[in-house]
Protein backbone atom coordinates (compact mmCIF):
# COMPACT_ATOMS: atom_id res chain seq x y z
CA UNK A 1 0.00 0.00 0.00
CA UNK A 2 1.27 3.66 -0.32
CA UNK A 3 0.76 5.68 1.92
CA UNK A 4 0.76 9.39 1.74
CA UNK A 5 1.27 11.72 5.20
CA UNK A 6 0.59 8.38 7.24
CA UNK A 7 3.39 7.94 10.06
CA UNK A 8 5.67 5.00 9.82
CA UNK A 9 4.42 3.73 12.98
CA UNK A 10 1.21 3.83 11.60
CA UNK A 11 0.01 -0.28 10.99
CA UNK A 12 -2.01 0.90 7.79
CA UNK A 13 -5.32 0.61 9.53
CA UNK A 14 -7.61 3.66 8.16
CA UNK A 15 -9.12 4.54 11.51
CA UNK A 16 -5.82 5.67 12.97
CA UNK A 17 -5.49 9.49 13.49
CA UNK A 18 -1.69 9.15 13.74
CA UNK A 19 -0.49 10.99 10.27
CA UNK A 20 3.00 13.34 10.19
CA UNK A 21 2.01 16.23 8.86
CA UNK A 22 -1.47 17.67 10.70
CA UNK A 23 -4.00 20.00 8.33
CA UNK A 24 -1.58 20.14 5.38
CA UNK A 25 -1.82 22.37 2.36
CA UNK A 26 -3.04 21.07 -0.53
CA UNK A 27 0.17 20.46 -1.68
CA UNK A 28 0.13 16.91 -2.26
CA UNK A 29 -0.49 15.08 -5.48
CA UNK A 30 -0.88 11.64 -6.87
CA UNK A 31 -1.43 11.48 -10.71
CA UNK A 32 -0.81 9.27 -13.77
CA UNK A 33 -0.11 6.12 -11.90
CA UNK A 34 -1.08 2.45 -13.00
CA UNK A 35 -1.61 0.15 -10.16
CA UNK A 36 -1.70 -3.40 -11.27
CA UNK A 37 -1.83 -6.89 -9.41
CA UNK A 38 -1.58 -9.69 -11.56
CA UNK A 39 -1.49 -12.26 -8.76
CA UNK A 40 -4.60 -14.14 -7.91
CA UNK A 41 -3.59 -15.14 -4.20
CA UNK A 42 -2.56 -11.79 -3.40
CA UNK A 43 -4.81 -9.02 -1.69
CA UNK A 44 -3.44 -5.44 -2.67
CA UNK A 45 -4.87 -2.43 -1.48
CA UNK A 46 -4.05 1.30 -3.35
CA UNK A 47 -3.14 4.22 -1.48
CA UNK A 48 -4.11 5.42 2.37
CA UNK A 49 -4.20 9.03 3.05
CA UNK A 50 -4.46 11.39 6.16
CA UNK A 51 -4.91 15.45 5.45
CA UNK A 52 -5.91 17.22 2.11
CA UNK A 53 -4.70 15.11 -1.12
CA UNK A 54 -5.55 15.46 -5.14
CA UNK A 55 -5.32 11.90 -6.55
CA UNK A 56 -5.68 11.98 -10.49
CA UNK A 57 -5.45 9.81 -13.19
CA UNK A 58 -4.90 6.74 -11.91
CA UNK A 59 -6.03 3.00 -12.47
CA UNK A 60 -5.99 0.04 -10.08
CA UNK A 61 -6.57 -3.43 -11.29
CA UNK A 62 -6.40 -6.71 -9.59
CA UNK A 63 -6.86 -4.82 -6.21
CA UNK A 64 -9.59 -5.12 -3.44
CA UNK A 65 -9.02 -1.08 -2.73
CA UNK A 66 -7.76 1.81 -3.99
CA UNK A 67 -8.32 4.75 -2.19
CA UNK A 68 -9.07 5.07 1.82
CA UNK A 69 -8.67 7.92 3.97
CA UNK A 70 -8.19 8.08 8.19
CA UNK A 71 -11.39 8.30 9.35
CA UNK A 72 -10.58 9.95 12.25
CA UNK A 73 -8.55 12.32 10.64
CA UNK A 74 -10.28 15.76 9.98
CA UNK A 75 -9.47 16.59 6.24
CA UNK A 76 -10.61 19.44 3.77
CA UNK A 77 -10.42 19.26 0.07
CA UNK A 78 -9.78 15.72 -0.30
CA UNK A 79 -10.23 15.45 -4.55
CA UNK A 80 -10.89 11.95 -6.52
CA UNK A 81 -10.93 12.63 -10.14
CA UNK A 82 -10.41 10.88 -13.66
CA UNK A 83 -9.79 7.55 -11.81
CA UNK A 84 -10.26 3.92 -12.58
CA UNK A 85 -10.92 0.64 -10.99
CA UNK A 86 -11.84 -2.38 -12.17
CA UNK A 87 -11.43 -6.28 -12.16
CA UNK A 88 -10.65 -6.44 -8.48
CA UNK A 89 -9.34 -9.67 -6.92
CA UNK A 90 -12.01 -11.91 -4.51
CA UNK A 91 -11.53 -10.26 -1.09
CA UNK A 92 -9.92 -12.04 1.85
CA UNK A 93 -10.54 -9.76 4.34
CA UNK A 94 -14.18 -10.20 6.13
CA UNK A 95 -16.97 -7.71 5.67
CA UNK A 96 -17.69 -4.85 2.96
CA UNK A 97 -14.56 -3.18 1.65
CA UNK A 98 -15.27 0.12 -0.67
CA UNK A 99 -13.09 0.67 -3.37
CA UNK A 100 -12.74 4.17 -2.58
CA UNK A 101 -13.72 4.92 0.96
CA UNK A 102 -13.71 8.59 1.96
CA UNK A 103 -14.31 8.67 5.55
CA UNK A 104 -13.70 11.24 8.08
CA UNK A 105 -14.82 14.64 8.92
CA UNK A 106 -14.12 17.39 6.65
CA UNK A 107 -15.98 19.58 3.34
CA UNK A 108 -15.07 20.48 -0.30
CA UNK A 109 -14.82 16.73 -1.06
CA UNK A 110 -14.58 16.11 -4.60
CA UNK A 111 -15.24 12.74 -6.45
CA UNK A 112 -15.55 13.28 -10.23
CA UNK A 113 -15.16 11.73 -13.75
CA UNK A 114 -14.16 8.30 -12.26
CA UNK A 115 -15.04 4.90 -12.78
CA UNK A 116 -15.81 2.00 -10.61
CA UNK A 117 -16.70 -1.00 -11.33
CA UNK A 118 -16.75 -4.28 -9.08
CA UNK A 119 -17.90 -7.95 -9.86
CA UNK A 120 -17.06 -9.48 -6.32
CA UNK A 121 -19.83 -9.14 -3.64
CA UNK A 122 -18.08 -8.15 -0.94
CA UNK A 123 -15.94 -5.46 -2.55
CA UNK A 124 -18.21 -1.68 -2.88
CA UNK A 125 -18.16 0.94 -5.10
CA UNK A 126 -17.46 4.17 -2.97
CA UNK A 127 -18.19 5.12 0.80
CA UNK A 128 -18.61 8.87 2.05
CA UNK A 129 -19.07 9.53 5.42
CA UNK A 130 -18.73 12.63 7.88
CA UNK A 131 -18.52 14.93 5.14
CA UNK A 132 -19.52 19.00 5.59
CA UNK A 133 -19.61 18.81 1.99
CA UNK A 134 -19.10 16.96 -1.32
CA UNK A 135 -19.42 16.61 -4.89
CA UNK A 136 -20.36 13.19 -6.65
CA UNK A 137 -20.92 13.99 -10.10
CA UNK A 138 -20.07 12.83 -13.56
CA UNK A 139 -19.32 9.17 -12.64
CA UNK A 140 -19.72 5.66 -13.73
CA UNK A 141 -20.42 3.67 -10.35
CA UNK A 142 -21.48 -0.19 -11.36
CA UNK A 143 -21.10 -1.10 -7.40
CA UNK A 144 -22.79 -0.14 -4.32
CA UNK A 145 -22.41 3.52 -2.59
CA UNK A 146 -22.74 4.67 0.93
CA UNK A 147 -23.46 8.22 1.65
CA UNK A 148 -23.63 8.13 5.66
CA UNK A 149 -23.89 10.86 8.44
CA UNK A 150 -23.08 13.64 5.77
CA UNK A 151 -24.62 17.27 5.27
CA UNK A 152 -24.39 18.81 1.51
CA UNK A 153 -23.85 16.42 -0.64
CA UNK A 154 -24.82 16.61 -4.30
CA UNK A 155 -25.12 13.43 -6.23
CA UNK A 156 -25.53 14.17 -9.36
CA UNK A 157 -25.42 13.27 -13.20
CA UNK A 158 -24.31 9.45 -12.41
CA UNK A 159 -24.68 6.57 -14.18
CA UNK A 160 -25.23 3.31 -12.15
CA UNK A 161 -25.50 0.13 -13.75
CA UNK A 162 -25.82 -3.61 -12.71
CA UNK A 163 -22.95 -5.99 -13.20
CA UNK A 164 -21.91 -9.19 -14.06
CA UNK A 165 -21.09 -11.32 -10.89
CA UNK A 166 -17.83 -12.83 -10.96
CA UNK A 167 -17.48 -16.59 -12.17
CA UNK A 168 -21.07 -16.84 -11.11
CA UNK A 169 -24.48 -16.63 -12.79
CA UNK A 170 -26.57 -12.97 -11.60
CA UNK A 171 -26.27 -9.77 -11.86
CA UNK A 172 -24.92 -7.65 -9.13
CA UNK A 173 -27.50 -4.64 -8.32
CA UNK A 174 -25.88 -1.01 -7.94
CA UNK A 175 -27.58 0.56 -4.93
CA UNK A 176 -27.21 3.80 -3.55
CA UNK A 177 -27.89 3.86 0.25
CA UNK A 178 -28.60 6.58 2.39
CA UNK A 179 -28.09 6.71 6.15
CA UNK A 180 -28.73 10.28 8.73
CA UNK A 181 -27.75 12.74 5.28
CA UNK A 182 -28.86 15.71 3.84
CA UNK A 183 -28.45 14.56 -0.34
CA UNK A 184 -29.26 16.15 -3.47
CA UNK A 185 -30.07 13.39 -5.77
CA UNK A 186 -30.13 15.13 -9.89
CA UNK A 187 -30.01 13.76 -13.30
CA UNK A 188 -28.36 10.42 -12.51
CA UNK A 189 -29.03 6.80 -14.35
CA UNK A 190 -29.82 3.89 -12.68
CA UNK A 191 -30.11 0.44 -13.87
CA UNK A 192 -32.77 -1.18 -12.45
CA UNK A 193 -31.70 -4.59 -10.59
CA UNK A 194 -32.51 -7.21 -7.94
CA UNK A 195 -32.67 -4.52 -4.88
CA UNK A 196 -34.32 -1.02 -5.23
CA UNK A 197 -31.74 1.54 -6.35
CA UNK A 198 -31.84 3.84 -3.75
CA UNK A 199 -32.53 2.78 0.24
CA UNK A 200 -33.13 5.28 2.76
CA UNK A 201 -32.71 3.73 5.99
CA UNK A 202 -31.81 4.87 9.39
CA UNK A 203 -29.86 1.74 11.39
CA UNK A 204 -29.84 3.57 14.36
CA UNK A 205 -33.03 4.29 17.09
CA UNK A 206 -32.70 8.09 17.72
CA UNK A 207 -34.99 8.97 15.17
CA UNK A 208 -32.03 11.10 12.63
CA UNK A 209 -33.86 12.00 9.54
CA UNK A 210 -32.40 12.05 6.10
CA UNK A 211 -33.38 14.89 3.96
CA UNK A 212 -33.36 13.79 0.47
CA UNK A 213 -34.31 15.88 -2.77
CA UNK A 214 -34.68 13.48 -6.30
CA UNK A 215 -34.85 15.77 -9.21
CA UNK A 216 -35.19 14.56 -12.75
CA UNK A 217 -33.59 10.71 -12.32
CA UNK A 218 -34.29 8.23 -14.78
CA UNK A 219 -34.71 4.17 -12.98
CA UNK A 220 -34.17 2.05 -16.38
CA UNK A 221 -36.02 -1.32 -16.87
CA UNK A 222 -34.23 -2.90 -19.18
CA UNK A 223 -36.54 -5.37 -20.82
CA UNK A 224 -35.82 -9.29 -21.27
CA UNK A 225 -32.79 -9.35 -19.02
CA UNK A 226 -34.64 -11.17 -16.16
CA UNK A 227 -36.35 -10.14 -13.13
CA UNK A 228 -35.71 -6.24 -11.55
CA UNK A 229 -36.95 -5.16 -8.12
CA UNK A 230 -40.79 -4.47 -8.09
CA UNK A 231 -39.47 -1.18 -6.59
CA UNK A 232 -37.26 1.85 -7.21
CA UNK A 233 -36.97 3.28 -4.17
CA UNK A 234 -36.71 1.91 -0.29
CA UNK A 235 -37.41 4.04 2.87
CA UNK A 236 -37.59 3.82 6.11
CA UNK A 237 -39.83 6.43 8.48
CA UNK A 238 -37.62 8.70 9.43
CA UNK A 239 -37.12 10.71 5.91
CA UNK A 240 -38.23 14.30 4.28
CA UNK A 241 -38.11 13.05 0.32
CA UNK A 242 -39.08 15.40 -2.24
CA UNK A 243 -39.29 14.24 -5.70
CA UNK A 244 -39.59 15.50 -8.77
CA UNK A 245 -39.57 14.87 -12.33
CA UNK A 246 -38.31 11.12 -11.44
CA UNK A 247 -40.06 8.38 -13.82
CA UNK A 248 -39.13 4.49 -14.12
CA UNK A 249 -38.54 4.31 -17.85
CA UNK A 250 -38.66 1.14 -20.55
CA UNK A 251 -35.23 0.44 -22.66
CA UNK A 252 -33.97 -2.57 -24.14
CA UNK A 253 -29.91 -2.48 -24.91
CA UNK A 254 -30.46 -1.77 -28.95
CA UNK A 255 -33.32 0.67 -28.06
CA UNK A 256 -31.73 3.16 -25.47
CA UNK A 257 -33.05 6.16 -26.34
CA UNK A 258 -36.77 5.65 -25.80
CA UNK A 259 -39.02 7.46 -23.31
CA UNK A 260 -41.76 5.87 -21.82
CA UNK A 261 -42.05 7.48 -18.18
CA UNK A 262 -43.68 5.68 -15.70
CA UNK A 263 -44.72 6.17 -11.78
CA UNK A 264 -42.13 5.24 -9.23
CA UNK A 265 -42.59 2.30 -7.01
CA UNK A 266 -41.47 2.60 -3.06
CA UNK A 267 -41.49 -0.02 -0.29
CA UNK A 268 -41.10 0.35 3.49
CA UNK A 269 -37.79 -0.98 4.80
CA UNK A 270 -39.24 -4.34 5.19
CA UNK A 271 -39.83 -4.50 1.84
CA UNK A 272 -43.71 -3.84 1.96
CA UNK A 273 -45.46 -1.93 -1.12
CA UNK A 274 -45.67 1.96 0.33
CA UNK A 275 -49.34 2.11 -0.96
CA UNK A 276 -50.00 5.89 0.19
CA UNK A 277 -47.47 6.80 -2.09
CA UNK A 278 -47.57 4.38 -4.83
CA UNK A 279 -51.43 4.24 -5.58
CA UNK A 280 -50.82 7.85 -6.39
CA UNK A 281 -47.67 7.74 -7.83
CA UNK A 282 -49.26 8.67 -11.21
CA UNK A 283 -48.52 12.21 -10.40
CA UNK A 284 -46.42 12.16 -7.07
CA UNK A 285 -43.38 11.01 -9.23
CA UNK A 286 -44.12 14.37 -11.48
CA UNK A 287 -44.49 16.26 -7.87
CA UNK A 288 -44.92 14.54 -4.82
CA UNK A 289 -43.16 14.93 -0.75
CA UNK A 290 -43.38 12.02 1.62
CA UNK A 291 -42.74 13.11 5.18
CA UNK A 292 -41.95 11.26 8.45
CA UNK A 293 -43.80 8.58 9.31
CA UNK A 294 -44.76 7.91 5.53
CA UNK A 295 -47.15 10.37 5.11
CA UNK A 296 -47.56 11.72 1.58
CA UNK A 297 -48.54 15.62 0.54
CA UNK A 298 -51.02 15.22 -2.17
CA UNK A 299 -51.75 18.24 -4.01
CA UNK A 300 -52.59 17.76 -7.86
CA UNK A 301 -55.06 18.32 -10.15
CA UNK A 302 -56.00 15.67 -12.90
CA UNK A 303 -58.34 16.73 -16.33
CA UNK A 304 -59.94 14.13 -16.97
CA UNK A 305 -60.06 14.57 -20.93
CA UNK A 306 -61.11 12.40 -23.26
CA UNK A 307 -59.77 9.18 -23.85
CA UNK A 308 -60.52 6.56 -26.73
CA UNK A 309 -58.89 3.23 -27.07
CA UNK A 310 -55.87 0.77 -26.42
CA UNK A 311 -55.22 -1.35 -29.27
CA UNK A 312 -52.88 -4.03 -28.06
CA UNK A 313 -50.20 -6.04 -31.28
CA UNK A 314 -47.61 -8.65 -30.89
CA UNK A 315 -44.15 -6.72 -30.27
CA UNK A 316 -40.53 -8.07 -31.93
CA UNK A 317 -38.77 -6.72 -29.24
CA UNK A 318 -40.08 -8.20 -26.14
CA UNK A 319 -39.70 -12.22 -25.51
CA UNK A 320 -43.23 -13.76 -23.87
CA UNK A 321 -42.24 -16.04 -20.54
CA UNK A 322 -45.65 -16.76 -19.95
CA UNK A 323 -47.38 -20.21 -21.08
CA UNK A 324 -49.13 -20.37 -24.83
CA UNK A 325 -52.31 -19.35 -25.39
CA UNK A 326 -55.06 -16.87 -26.08
CA UNK A 327 -55.40 -13.99 -23.42
CA UNK A 328 -58.15 -11.59 -23.11
CA UNK A 329 -57.10 -8.05 -21.81
CA UNK A 330 -60.22 -5.01 -20.36
CA UNK A 331 -58.63 -2.41 -18.63
CA UNK A 332 -59.40 0.16 -16.03
CA UNK A 333 -58.58 4.26 -15.84
CA UNK A 334 -58.52 5.09 -11.99
CA UNK A 335 -57.72 8.70 -10.51
CA UNK A 336 -57.85 7.51 -7.07
CA UNK A 337 -57.95 3.60 -6.50
CA UNK A 338 -59.37 4.03 -2.40
CA UNK A 339 -62.34 5.95 -3.39
CA UNK A 340 -63.04 4.23 -6.63
CA UNK A 341 -62.73 7.44 -8.71
CA UNK A 342 -62.50 6.30 -12.16
CA UNK A 343 -62.28 7.91 -15.49
CA UNK A 344 -62.81 4.80 -17.63
CA UNK A 345 -64.80 1.62 -16.17
CA UNK A 346 -63.95 -1.63 -16.90
CA UNK A 347 -63.37 -1.76 -20.93
CA UNK A 348 -62.42 -4.43 -23.54
CA UNK A 349 -58.38 -4.55 -25.33
CA UNK A 350 -59.31 -7.60 -26.81
CA UNK A 351 -57.83 -11.06 -27.17
CA UNK A 352 -54.53 -11.76 -28.18
CA UNK A 353 -52.94 -15.29 -29.01
CA UNK A 354 -49.39 -15.27 -27.69
CA UNK A 355 -46.37 -18.02 -28.15
CA UNK A 356 -42.91 -16.31 -28.43
CA UNK A 357 -43.56 -12.66 -29.00
CA UNK A 358 -44.93 -10.32 -25.96
CA UNK A 359 -47.50 -7.47 -26.41
CA UNK A 360 -47.25 -3.79 -27.13
CA UNK A 361 -49.96 -1.60 -25.92
CA UNK A 362 -50.95 1.78 -27.80
CA UNK A 363 -53.21 4.22 -26.05
CA UNK A 364 -55.10 6.69 -28.21
CA UNK A 365 -56.84 9.70 -26.55
CA UNK A 366 -57.22 13.42 -28.03
CA UNK A 367 -55.65 16.40 -27.21
CA UNK A 368 -57.32 17.10 -23.89
CA UNK A 369 -55.98 13.80 -22.39
CA UNK A 370 -52.83 13.74 -20.11
CA UNK A 371 -52.29 10.07 -19.97
CA UNK A 372 -51.07 10.79 -16.88
CA UNK A 373 -53.46 8.11 -14.86
CA UNK A 374 -53.81 4.92 -12.87
CA UNK A 375 -53.65 1.98 -15.41
CA UNK A 376 -55.43 -1.33 -14.05
CA UNK A 377 -54.93 -4.02 -17.21
CA UNK A 378 -56.87 -7.17 -16.52
CA UNK A 379 -55.94 -10.51 -17.93
CA UNK A 380 -57.05 -14.04 -18.15
CA UNK A 381 -56.25 -16.78 -20.09
CA UNK A 382 -58.41 -19.43 -22.09
CA UNK A 383 -60.45 -21.92 -20.29
CA UNK A 384 -58.63 -20.65 -16.91
CA UNK A 385 -60.88 -19.47 -13.86
CA UNK A 386 -58.12 -16.82 -12.22
CA UNK A 387 -57.32 -13.75 -13.61
CA UNK A 388 -54.68 -11.53 -13.10
CA UNK A 389 -54.08 -7.87 -12.76
CA UNK A 390 -51.26 -4.86 -12.71
CA UNK A 391 -51.35 -1.11 -12.02
CA UNK A 392 -48.85 1.01 -13.97
CA UNK A 393 -48.78 4.35 -13.16
CA UNK A 394 -48.85 6.64 -16.53
CA UNK A 395 -46.74 9.55 -16.38
CA UNK A 396 -47.48 10.82 -20.04
CA UNK A 397 -46.63 7.53 -21.55
CA UNK A 398 -48.72 6.12 -24.89
CA UNK A 399 -46.84 2.95 -24.94
CA UNK A 400 -46.43 -0.21 -22.93
CA UNK A 401 -45.06 -3.91 -23.06
CA UNK A 402 -46.34 -6.90 -21.46
CA UNK A 403 -44.02 -9.80 -21.50
CA UNK A 404 -46.17 -11.95 -19.38
CA UNK A 405 -44.91 -11.59 -16.31
CA UNK A 406 -44.62 -7.84 -16.09
CA UNK A 407 -45.58 -4.73 -17.50
CA UNK A 408 -42.40 -2.42 -17.34
CA UNK A 409 -41.15 -4.24 -14.40
CA UNK A 410 -44.62 -3.57 -12.51
CA UNK A 411 -45.96 -7.45 -11.60
CA UNK A 412 -48.97 -9.17 -12.81
CA UNK A 413 -50.61 -10.30 -9.64
CA UNK A 414 -53.87 -12.76 -9.12
CA UNK A 415 -57.14 -11.80 -9.39
CA UNK A 416 -58.45 -11.12 -6.18
CA UNK A 417 -61.83 -8.68 -5.12
CA UNK A 418 -62.53 -6.43 -5.85
CA UNK A 419 -60.59 -6.14 -8.76
CA UNK A 420 -62.12 -4.76 -11.06
CA UNK A 421 -63.45 -2.10 -9.23
CA UNK A 422 -67.45 -1.97 -10.25
CA UNK A 423 -69.87 0.92 -9.60
CA UNK A 424 -67.35 3.53 -9.79
CA UNK A 425 -67.45 7.22 -9.61
CA UNK A 426 -66.81 8.58 -12.69
CA UNK A 427 -65.89 12.30 -12.58
CA UNK A 428 -66.53 15.23 -16.09
CA UNK A 429 -63.59 17.80 -15.91
CA UNK A 430 -61.27 17.55 -13.31
CA UNK A 431 -60.31 15.63 -9.85
CA UNK A 432 -58.36 17.57 -7.74
CA UNK A 433 -56.16 16.31 -4.93
CA UNK A 434 -55.49 18.77 -1.78
CA UNK A 435 -53.71 16.64 1.31
CA UNK A 436 -56.13 13.89 2.16
CA UNK A 437 -59.38 15.53 0.53
CA UNK A 438 -60.29 14.97 -2.84
CA UNK A 439 -62.95 17.46 -5.07
CA UNK A 440 -64.69 15.57 -7.80
CA UNK A 441 -65.54 17.95 -10.41
CA UNK A 442 -69.34 16.03 -11.96
CA UNK A 443 -72.71 17.43 -13.38
CA UNK A 444 -71.31 20.85 -12.81
CA UNK A 445 -72.28 19.58 -8.66
CA UNK A 446 -70.00 18.76 -6.33
CA UNK A 447 -70.15 15.35 -4.22
CA UNK A 448 -69.76 14.70 -0.64
CA UNK A 449 -68.54 11.30 0.54
CA UNK A 450 -67.16 10.12 3.90
CA UNK A 451 -64.69 7.63 4.24
CA UNK A 452 -62.33 6.22 7.03
CA UNK A 453 -63.89 8.60 9.72
CA UNK A 454 -63.21 11.18 7.75
CA UNK A 455 -65.09 14.01 5.50
CA UNK A 456 -64.05 13.77 1.57
CA UNK A 457 -65.06 16.10 -1.15
CA UNK A 458 -65.85 14.19 -4.45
Amino acid sequence: MVTVNVAENNDLNPSSSTWEVAYPPQLTAVRNIYFFNSNENIYLRGILFAGRVEISSCFWEGFIQAVASCSSVYADGKTIKDCSFAYPRPSNPTGIIYAFDLSGLGDNLCFRENSVTSNIISIHGLKVSLSNGADICNNIINSNILIKDSKAINFSSNHCETVEKRNENGKLSTQLKITRSIVNILDNFFEKGSEPSIKILDEDIYNDLSTITLLNNAFMYYENEGDSSSYDISIDTQVSLKIINSFRYWVIRDLIGKMYPLGLSISDKLGNPFKNYNDYSYFLSTDGCVKTNLTVNRNHSIHTGSFESIVPMENDDVVWRKAAGSYTYTYQMICDINRNIQIIPTSSIGTMKLTKKGVLFVLYGNTTFENQILLRLIRQKDRDTVSEYVDIPLCGNRMLHDNGVSVHGFMWKSYTAPVPLSNPTIPVGAVEFSGDNCSVKKCLQTYYRKLASRRYYF
